[in-house]
């Protein structure tokens, strides 16, 4: 039979510590309540106060101060493109709207007085007079044309078709 050598002092020191920290650890858990044991002192050195009661009620509003400036626009950007030949309509910036026949049925471009190639378009069936127009668009940056939309008009099953139209460019 072989003798199993014994711990070194320094091991039996090591586990009796341990055994100490975690039997203290487990009595202040299971023995001290919720805010006992726990810090009191701020970062300032102060020692905090107790638990806060309930807010009380507000305090009558003050007087409404000054109004501001008005803002700018949302956008300064828009045109209304009358479906049959691309005719541009009542507009903000805009330099002309074309009819791209050639490219397919339903399909425009709008150009504006600047670059909007960093912006974002909205666009939106519907046209100057006051009857309803159903339909689907699409608005999307003019391939190199840093100062144009392409808008692609369609009826409700999806074959392109002239609708008249707006775009609103937000940058």
């Amino acid at each position: 039979m072989t003798k199993r050598p014994l711990p070194s002092p320094a091991m039996v020191v090591a586990c009796l510590a341990l055994f100490v920290a975690m039997g203290g650890t487990g009595y202040a858990a299971t023995q001290l309540g919720g805010n006992e044991g726990k810090a009191t002192a701020s970062k300032k050195g102060k020692a905090k106060h107790g638990p806060r009661g309930k807010r009380g009620p507000a305090g009558p509003q003050g007087p409404t101060g000054p109004a501001g400036p008005p803002g700018a626009s949302a956008t300064t950007l828009w045109a209304q493109v009358n479906g049959t030949g691309g005719v541009l309509g009542r507009n903000s910036n805009a330099v002309s709207a074309s009819d791209l026949g050639s490219v397919g049925n339903g399909s425009y471009e709008v150009i504006f007085n600047r670059d909007i190639s960093n912006c974002v378009y909205m666009g939106t069936i519907g046209g100057p007079d006051n009857q309803t127009s159903s339909g689907e668009i699409s608005v999307a940056r003019r391939f190199q044309q840093p100062n144009g939309v392409f808008v692609v008009t369609s009826s409700s099953a999806g074959a392109g078709a002239d609708r008249s139209f707006y775009v609103a460019v937000f940058c």
